[in-house]
């Protein structure tokens, strides 16, 4: 199970445009980073929005 799914993406960054496609890039990321938790992927989308 994803800690990201397109619903919460929209909730996390409402401004998004295609977010199928930013969650689709992201599950990987994610893994590959070990951003693994809750609170990581929070601190993770925090930046993007700064």
């Amino acid at each position: 199970m994803s800690l990201i799914t397109v619903d919460l993406l929209k909730v996390a960054l409402p401004d998004c445009k295609k977010p199928e496609e930013w969650v689709a890039a992201l599950i990987p990321a994610l893994e590959k980073y070990a951003i693994n938790s809750e609170a990581r992927v929070a601190s993770f989308l925090t930046q993007y929005r700064a």
